[in-house]
């Protein structure tokens, strides 16, 4: 038998109003009269009707992760969705998730079923790299609120401060006596819908170079590129060669992954970072995490979460503004991981 709240109330001696106020967390009952429906809802195995709910409020209670079909297209970090999950619970949300079709020829009926139907209060769009304007559309369409994840945008998105830590990392170097500071950029061979055609790829170089030219030096930029066989021209073959010059870095800031770099120093009979320093963008699911001696730039993948569902909470309440961008800062790398050149 379905325990409805009008059961309820009768089965409690109370009016449905009283149920309600209960059940949805009310004032205005008595302690002891909300004690005891709450005790005999818990008996008879009470839950509310989300639908009905859902109809008299206009609210779902749903928050939709919209992410990019293609591999690799979507961050799909276990910190990113941590985050969501767990702000999302403060406001008794759940979450759905969908992939969103790119094909230009798509119909209504190939969307979502979160923007085909009234499935969701608002979206998160997990679309970090280029968006195709097919993807524009389809949200345009739907009228959803939404607010887009790890996307440089002018309006309604989060994103990391990656220029700024860039900075931050090469002036922190440089205050220790650096000035041959090589900033190690990866270039992919297909750059359409891959990582390398993140904003973050110019904004964390433009930061190192930023701080290089400041004090009168210029960028050092090593074009690595990645993907298919190894080759001589590999990340790790290139950071050894560079390693092998006279006048060779004294400091090595990597774009992301510095497992290349450390080998390639290690290789090169090098201590890290006794006599290279070496800095690199990161994840906390990154591997290489734990080990110490690499200077870290941790991406906060988690309080991107949290700050993302803060904004689109603002936004379902306010579905007509636009939302400034939220700029998430990068901690900088702390100081036991560099120190002072070896060489001059």
């Amino acid at each position: 038998m379905t325990i409805t709240m009008k059961k309820l109330a009768a089965l409690g001696n109370v009016s449905v109003q009283t149920v309600s106020t209960v059940i949805n967390g009310k004032e205005g009952i008595s302690d002891g009269t909300r004690k005891r429906i709450l005790q005999l809802a818990d008996q008879l195995g009470y839950r509310p009707n989300a639908t009905a709910r859902a109809t008299r409020t206009g609210r779902t209670g749903c928050i939709g992760i919209l992410m990019n079909p293609i591999p690799g297209g979507s961050q799909q970090s276990p910190e990113l969705e941590g985050g969501i999950v767990r702000e999302l619970a403060r406001y008794d949300l759940y979450v759905a998730k969908g992939y969103l079709s790119l094909d230009a020829n798509a119909k209504d009926a190939e969307l979502p079923r979160i923007l085909r139907e009234w499935m969701a209060d608002g979206l998160l769009l997990d679309f970090p790299m280029l968006v195709p304007p097919v993807v524009e559309s389809m949200l345009g369409r739907s009228r959803v609120p939404a607010i887009w994840i790890n996307n440089k945008r002018y309006a309604d998105c989060v994103y990391p401060d990656d220029l700024g830590a860039a900075k931050t990392a090469t002036e922190q170097l440089l205050a220790l006596g650096h000035q041959r500071i090589a900033y190690i950029n990866p270039r992919h061979r297909e750059t359409e819908n891959s990582i390398y055609s993140h904003f973050s790829g110019v904004d964390r170089e433009t930061g190192y170079a930023m701080a290089m030219r400041n004090v009168g030096l210029e960028p050092w930029i090593v074009m690595a590129p990645v993907g298919g066989e190894k080759r001589a021209n590999d990340p790790e073959e290139l950071i050894y060669q560079l390693l092998g010059q006279p006048d060779r870095p004294t400091a090595i800031i990597c774009y992301s992954g510095a497992t290349d770099a450390r080998i390639a120093a290690l290789r090169r009979g090098l201590r890290i970072p006794q006599d290279i320093s070496i800095v690199s963008f990161c994840s906390n699911e990154d591997p290489y995490l734990a080990e110490r001696t690499v200077g870290r730039l941790v991406v906060p993948f988690r309080r991107m979460g949290i700050e993302a569902v803060g904004l689109v909470m603002h936004k379902i309440e306010h579905p007509e503004r636009q939302t400034p961008p939220k700029l998430v800062p990068i901690d900088p790398v702390p100081s036991h991981m560099l120190l002072p050149p070896a060489i001059q």
